[in-house]
């Protein structure tokens, strides 16, 4: 039985995963309100006869509808390829295209002393996570519904049911719905870091990525917890899975089987659950059992159904197995789109003209870039994933201004940040107010005092919590530090 649900997990691996990947460059440039965006774009796939010491890649042109929806968000429509690279580009102000799959925008929050500039994106993912995890949780249920009903056909009266299915419908189903949470609520903790979770596919200790460190001590944790798994016995756990896996031999991961169920249904006679071991260590009868089980269940029935669909709309084969239908199944409850796929490959750089105050990329100096390099959900994933969420944000002085206006420059940074974001919160009314407030100051006519009394009409009187107290402080603690009177 656990064999039949690995293969069935592998299985779904080797049909996601493929050997190609969309690879997509992007450049990004700040032009006033609106932001420039290049986009070079092609596929790449593994070549393994590549000659020794060259990197094993082939480089062809993008899919047909993946061009056409990217020429479409960049309103182009003659589409030229150099080197099998299809290269698009575009100004935007404000929304910037969903040529990779998501939602961007480039927000400048203008005042007369300088600017603050936000720039987000999201890309792929879904923003519905609730929803996401229901569906998870849904398809894990229908798993332990079929397993358990499976189970209890194939016991009938065994006296061993009633206490094994319990088990399993109670404590198991709720503990693997708490793993799920745990890899899920995993992901998204690191989805968006520096260092991004890399595709599974390694499985020694070193070279797996901090993220999957982290969710291998997690999980190891919780079955340690709730006394599925003693440290000392891991060892020993992974050969028994090894050998169920790769040879056939169910015998040691029945033993270790047998050894848990008994202190978890309180058995103490181990002869009792004979009739199970004997039931799952059976491989080809389990595995011609189920089949035949999951030939009554609604999830087949589909499977068929969208088999027969396909093969009406693409002249293709109509056959589905159960083991199709279960892995799906298994699939949806278990693996994000982006766990065993080759996923898509992101590089974006944003040219800034100063180090931004809060950004999830990596800063260069002497080249004034911010950088990404990301993995990303399969263009073609059957359902979205975590969003990877992208984001910089930095000030612009106007430095020709505040001469004027202070004699030097005194905002920069968050200060400035603060100040650009209040002036764009006043009302027109307001701004011509506080504009024409401000414009009035010389440096040695008691500039801070006078800054420190202002108030809007409707504030009159109130010594703090008015609506100019955050220019108030941002710029007197500013003037203060230069000394400014």
């Amino acid at each position: 039985m656990v064999r039949w649900m690995l293969g069935a997990l592998l299985a779904a691996a080797v049909s996601i995963a493929g050997c190609e990947w969309n690879e997509y460059e992007v450049e990004l440039r700040p032009a006033g309100d609106a932001l420039t965006r290049d986009l070079t774009a092609w596929r790449d796939s593994a070549n393994k006869s590549a000659p020794p010491g060259e990197e094993p890649s082939g480089v062809r042109e993008l899919r047909a509808a993946e061009l056409k929806r990217i020429a479409k968000a960049y309103d182009q429509k003659t589409l030229v390829a150099e080197n099998k690279k299809h290269r698009f580009s575009g100004t935007f102000c404000g929304k910037l295209p969903n040529d990779l799959g998501g939602s961007g925008t480039f927000t400048r929050y203008a005042s007369p002393l300088g600017d603050l500039c936000v720039y987000l994106e999201r890309v792929r993912g879904s923003d519905d996570l609730v929803g996401d995890l229901d569906a998870r949780r849904a398809a894990l249920d229908r798993v332990f519904d079929i397993v358990i009903g499976w189970l209890v056909r194939e016991l009938k009266d065994d006296p061993v049911a009633p206490k094994l299915h319990a088990w399993l419908d109670g404590p198991v189903r709720r503990d693997a719905a708490n793993l799920l949470v745990d890899v899920w609520s995993t992901m998204a903790a690191h989805r968006n870091g520096a260092a991004p979770m890399e595709e599974f596919g390694h499985l020694e200790l070193g070279s797996l990525a901090a993220a999957e460190q982290d969710l291998c001590a997690r999980l190891a944790q919780y079955l340690v917890d709730h006394d599925y798994l003693a440290p000392a016995e891991a060892p020993l756990v992974a050969r028994a899975f090894g050998e169920s896996f790769a040879h056939g031999n169910q015998t040691k991961l029945l033993e270790i089987g047998r050894k848990l169920a008994m202190g978890k249904l309180a058995i103490e006679e181990p002869a009792a659950l004979d009739r199970v071991v004997a039931l799952l260590g059976d491989r080809r009868r389990v595995e011609a059992s189920m089949r035949e089980f999951m030939r009554t269940t609604p999830e087949y029935a589909e499977a068929v159904r969208r088999a027969k669909q396909r093969a009406a709309e693409h002249n293709t084969s109509d056959n589905v197995s159960p083991e199709d239908a279960f892995l799906e199944l298994l699939h949806r409850a278990t693996l994000p789109p982006d766990a065993v796929a080759p996923r898509d490959r992101l590089r974006m750089k944003l040219h800034v003209p100063i180090e931004p105050l809060a950004t999830n990329g990596d800063w260069d100096a002497e080249a004034k870039v911010v950088s990404w390099a990301r993995p990303i959900d399969p263009a073609a994933a059957e359902r979205a994933g975590m969003p990877l969420q992208l984001y910089a944000s930095w000030t612009e002085p106007n430095e020709a201004a505040q001469i004027r206006q202070f004699g030097q420059v005194i905002l920069r940074g968050a200060p400035l940040a603060k100040y650009a974001f209040w002036h764009r919160c006043l009302s027109d009314d307001e701004r011509r107010v506080w504009d024409g407030f401000l414009t009035q100051l010389r440096p040695g006519e008691d500039m801070q005092a006078k800054i420190e009394a202002f108030r809007f009409h409707a504030d009159a009187g109130r010594k703090d919590g008015d609506l100019a107290q955050v220019a108030r402080e941002a710029l007197l603690e500013a003037l203060g530090k230069q000394g400014i009177r």
